[in-house]
């Protein structure tokens, strides 16, 4: 007896390989998140060992500086670290999700209608595919790097007052928080991907659940069993389309 076997290529072996070893997608994002978060502890940390010259309303103000970056960094940005962990690890569902659902769109357009979600247009083949892996697909890369280059700033503020080469407190205290507020407005733009993202996959996810249905009752309609059993509860209306 000869065990059917499912159509393979000498490279399958590798991929499984890759993929059951966790090194078939790049990770080094991962790495960059974490580098960054403990970026913006220490940062935080430096601030609070500042000198005893800052006393007062300055000392309140760099206590607000190290509890925003300490909140930017336990909130947005390891918040961020999560999703982009679980985007690597759900990719080949996600992606398989989301490419389903442009064919479905494309079918059902030229049927004259369109997916819940996305409406009635199709803006391009792949147009959504941004929206849904913008994190891993340059995006993040991108707002991590713009935190890095803010951090890196406020960091050269933060040296400088705790070696004494800055003496205008006030000034450098101004400055610094203009960088954190940098900081904070790259780390609003990261929870913001994140809700997109997220919302765009359930999106897709719901779309997928009805369009699959949808198919499944067509199949169903034949059977003369099942017939029996859509005639009994299903609706004119949705008799008149199965039938129709």
């Amino acid at each position: 007896m000869t065990v059917p076997s499912f159509p393979t290529t000498p490279n399958t072996c590798g991929v499984m390989g890759l993929l059951q070893s966790g090194t078939a997608f790049s990770t080094s994002l991962l790495g960059n998140i974490g580098s960054i978060i403990s970026s913006l502890g220490i940062a935080a940390s430096s601030l609070l060992s500042l000198p005893g010259q800052v006393e007062g309303i300055l000392l309140s103000d760099v206590e607000t500086l190290a509890s925003n970056l300490t909140s930017i960094a336990t909130g947005a940005i390891t918040s961020f670290l999560s999703h982009v962990t679980g985007q690597i690890t759900n990719l080949i569902n996600n992606l398989s999700l989301a490419v389903g659902q442009a064919s479905a769109q494309a079918g059902l357009l030229n049927s004259g209608c369109g997916l819940p979600s996305l409406g009635s247009s199709l803006s391009a083949p792949c147009g959504n595919m941004a929206n849904l892996f913008g994190s891993i697909m340059g995006l993040g890369a991108t707002l991590m790097s713009s935190i890095t280059t803010a951090l890196g700033s406020a960091t050269g503020v933060i040296t400088g007052l705790i070696g004494g080469g800055i003496t205008d407190i006030s000034a450098a205290l101004s400055s610094l928080s203009g960088f954190v507020g940098q900081i904070a407005g790259f780390a609003t733009d990261v929870t913001n991907m994140i809700a997109s993202e997220v919302a765009g996959l359930a999106a897709a996810l719901t779309d997928m659940l009805s369009f699959g249905a949808a198919s499944a009752l067509f199949n169903l309609i034949g059977n003369p069993c099942a017939n029996q059993v859509l005639s009994a509860v299903g609706t004119p209306s949705l008799l008149g389309f199965l039938n129709g």
